[in-house]
């Protein structure tokens, strides 16, 4: 029976041995790895300010989040603001055109560990959408698509299309940064629509 029990708790062991190395996927999971943080969110408290927020358990290391910041078209300041906590109010003068564009990092100060930084999170103010949308056609197969680029510092722009009643063709095209227009094929006829929305980060 002795023996039993320590076979079972053996296995009950490796098993958690196990679980600490690996996660659910089989992936390799170094016991040192720390996660950047989640759940990040920015919106505008008004018109002189941002909220920066995000989700991050510590459990009882002591933690220093660094956030790196880029506006517009500059270089990102990676060393722009270091905080212990879980959001920061950030001046900005709007109205503005330019992209406001965050990512964090976790410093654990208990043992010198850090995380790769999170996703960017961009700030896109309420005036820099693209305007005045315009389709000409250029043949009975081919139309030309333009608009306003309102916006400095997107990483490009997302082209969605709708043919009739069909559904949404969500990024139809993806077009570099500063794009103002693009050639199509259509088939004569059909009824076109077309969206653009500028974009930061994958």
């Amino acid at each position: 029976m002795t023996k039993k029990i320590i076979n079972i708790f053996s296995i009950l062991l490796l098993s958690i041995i196990l679980c600490s190395l690996f996660s659910c996927d089989g992936d390799v999971v170094s016991p040192d790895t720390i996660q950047a943080p989640i759940d990040i969110k920015v919106i505008k408290l008004n018109n002189a300010e941002l909220r920066l927020s995000w989700s991050y358990f510590s459990g009882s290391d002591t933690l220093v989040f660094r956030i790196a910041k880029k506006i517009g078209t500059g270089d990102w300041d990676l060393d722009y603001y270091y905080t212990i906590n879980n959001f920061l109010n950030d001046p900005i003068a709007l109205p503005t055109n330019e992209v406001n564009v965050y990512k964090i990092q976790v410093q654990n100060i208990s043992n010198g560990k850090e995380s790769d930084y999170s996703d960017q999170i961009p700030y896109f103010p309420e005036n820099i959408e693209p305007s005045d949308l315009k389709m000409y056609i250029t043949s009975s197969d081919s139309v030309l698509v333009n608009w306003i680029d309102n916006c400095v510092g997107e990483d490009g722009f997302r082209v969605d299309k709708k043919v009739g009643n069909n559904s949404w063709e969500e990024e139809y095209q993806i077009l570099l940064p500063n794009t103002t227009y693009f050639y199509d094929t259509t088939v004569f006829g059909d009824s076109v629509h077309y969206r653009v929305s500028a974009f930061v980060g994958d």
